[in-house]
């Protein structure tokens, strides 16, 4: 491993030699630029002497960053193990950690694992797992969607969603999924406006919860957005298109190790990049003062995890 400085101001790209490895770095390259961030190109050789020495592979990848970035922003890191082990120990202290996944998950990839699945496990840092896109875009192409549930996972997930909107210049669709029943209501043809007869739960949850974000980030356009369904393939089917999906993990299963089921879901099967962003430490990042003092409305359930 070559000396290497990696703190909070720190963006970790894990390259290889897959097609998607080369989205990563590019996400990972404007990701560095947009917030002024050092970014670690990464490479993991499963053992030393073998004939992927990674030697070459790094180097290209550095005249890339370099080409795009000052010199001094961009380290060049080689390890030897486990890929995503070692990507989530160098990681555990930077601002975000990127790798690169297929576009849809086999159920063999998802039993044996795959390195963006098993980092995304291991990781206590951010994790972004950047995928090729969907060519069918889905009900709010271009936007970061963002998963809502009341929950301190989902509120990390709407502050990292909204910087990020705002650094790219993009709006943010807040999405909540559960019963979408809203009862009586009318749509003002004028107007192009729907008035409720009773607000629906849903919308109560979305407004209170992106309230504060976007008070904050007042030039980000926000939609909110009410899905039905299973949280998995709502969101899955609502992310082909999308800029990026940022969802909220609260923490493990004993199927998913630390990812939820959501959040293990959505990573195999998301038609454009996913975020997954977990809630502050008690006693280390303490309450971001944007974070809603709210209560969940009755009817509506916290689904992440």
């Amino acid at each position: 491993m070559l000396d290497s400085i990696v703190d909070s101001k720190t963006v970790v790209a894990g390259v290889d030699r897959r097609p998607a490895s080369e989205l990563a770095l590019t996400w990972a390259i404007r990701y560095a630029e947009r917030y002024d961030f050092v970014l670690a190109v990464c490479h993991v050789v499963a053992r030393p002497g073998n004939d992927d020495n990674g030697e070459d592979l790094l180097t290209v990848a550095a005249r890339t960053a370099r080409s795009q970035l000052p010199v001094e922003r961009v380290q060049v890191i080689l390890c030897h193990g486990s890929a995503a082990a070692e990507l989530a120990a160098l990681a555990a202290p930077a601002g975000l950690l990127v790798v690169g996944g297929r576009a849809r998950l086999t159920w063999a990839d998802r039993r044996i694992g795959s390195t963006s699945l098993e980092a995304a496990v291991s990781a206590r840092s951010p994790v972004v797992v950047v995928r090729p896109e969907i060519a069918t875009p889905g009900p709010v192409p271009g936007a970061v969607l963002v998963g809502v549930d009341g929950s301190a996972a989902g509120r990390a997930a709407l502050r990292f969603g909204f910087d990020h909107a705002e650094r790219a210049g993009l709006p943010v669709a807040a999405a909540h999924v559960g019963t979408t029943d809203a009862g009586p209501y009318w749509f003002d043809q004028k107007l192009l406006e729907t008035h409720f007869a009773t607000e629906p739960a849903v919308l109560r949850l979305l407004d209170t919860e992106t309230e504060p974000y976007r008070r904050h980030y007042p030039s980000v356009p926000v939609k909110l957005v009410a899905l039905g369904g299973a949280p998995v393939e709502a969101l899955a089917a609502a992310s082909n298109g999308a800029d990026l999906l940022v969802i909220g993990n609260a923490d493990g299963s004993p199927t998913h190790g630390r990812l939820g089921p959501v959040a293990y879901g959505l990573l195999s099967a998301a038609g454009c990049p996913v975020a997954v962003l977990r809630p502050p430490i008690a006693g280390v990042s303490g309450r971001s003062p944007l974070d809603a003092d709210a209560r969940v409305p009755d009817g509506v359930s916290s689904v992440w995890g």
